[in-house]
């Protein structure tokens, strides 16, 4: 009697688990739908995220998903899986060695901003890990709330992913450009980044600031320390 008890508890707890995640995901899609219709672009996933979509296994989960998502925005920047067998088949789990995702990547030109990326699943959240491979550069952390930005619900490739242009600029502003701005100072190579402009350009910027400004810069690093002196 007990045991038939405890197997009707955790069917309910599972359907109210269900129903919050549901929830969670309408609420989300109504705000993309808002987006779309305030957006002028047309409403469509990118070929290359529709290309790993399409290659996943059956049993995908939502982090496999989540993953998927990222590796197309760390395309953009460059970066690429090393890993000649995902060329042909995409499965986040050949990366998953039961604690976390971990993925070697290769830049297109640099061999100094190879990158590795770690994918921790923690429950319905995903901790993504993104650290410099040749380089003495701290590694940079998010965590993404994966119903955020994947709704299992729909029965469309396209409405299963939502607030993308968010989760990309997370991506990109938190984990992608603070790396590679880092390490391509490290290795003296021009950037966009301030300490990255060429000498000719900061001392441009530089003679239009204030004294207290002056003061407040050359304390940031050892580099505008030298330069303002």
């Amino acid at each position: 009697m007990a045991e038939s008890t405890d197997t009707a508890s955790s069917c309910v707890a599972s359907c109210i688990c269900d129903d919050e995640i549901k929830k969670v995901c309408e609420s989300n899609e109504d705000n993309n739908n808002f987006d779309k219709q305030n957006d002028s672009t047309i409403t469509k996933l990118s070929k290359n995220l529709y290309k790993i979509i399409k290659s996943l296994k059956k049993n995908a989960n939502h982090h496999d998903h989540i993953i998927s998502m990222a590796i197309v925005v760390i395309e953009e920047v460059g970066l690429f899986i090393d890993d000649e067998n995902s060329r042909e088949v995409f499965d986040p789990a050949s990366w998953n060695d039961s604690a976390a995702y971990r993925i070697p990547l290769k830049h297109c030109k640099f061999k100094e901003l190879n990158c590795r990326l770690e994918a921790i699943p923690v429950g319905d959240v995903l901790i993504l890990n993104l650290s410099s491979i040749n380089n003495n550069i701290k590694s940079r952390s998010i965590v993404v709330e994966c119903y955020k930005h994947f709704n299992p619900y729909s029965s469309d490739i396209s409405g299963k992913f939502m607030n993308t242009k968010i989760f990309s600029h997370r991506l990109k502003n938190e984990l992608l450009t603070p790396i590679k701005d880092e390490v391509l100072n490290d290795i003296q190579v021009t950037n966009p980044s301030l300490v990255g402009l060429p000498l000719e350009l900061k001392l441009k910027i530089i003679q239009y600031l204030k004294q207290r400004d002056k003061d407040n810069l050359k304390k940031t690093c050892q580099k505008f320390y030298n330069i303002i002196k």
